[in-house]
């Protein structure tokens, strides 16, 4: 599943602590409608207990990788001088 940039950064959102979609919505700037699309969309790297979201064991390798590759790609351009 190739998530989409505002998937990306619920699940970034969610990394420390679990969080309600209002909470999700306010951290990310994402309208609420929207937060609980999207989270139906990643159900399975999110999960819901009572009105708190909270990353899946899958949810947390997914961004694990995500935050690797972002800062690998970063490096690769700095090391070829690109800003």
């Amino acid at each position: 599943m190739m998530l989409r940039e505002k998937e990306k950064k619920i699940l970034f959102a969610l990394r420390k602590k679990p969080l309600t979609a209002k909470e999700i919505s306010d951290i990310t700037g994402i309208p609420l409608s929207t937060v609980y699309r999207l989270l139906k969309n990643i159900s399975e790297f999110v999960q819901k207990e009572r009105k708190f979201f909270s990353l899946t064991l899958k949810g947390r390798k997914t961004l694990e990788i995500f935050v690797n590759d972002n800062h690998s790609s970063k490096a690769s351009k700095n090391s070829r001088g690109v800003p």
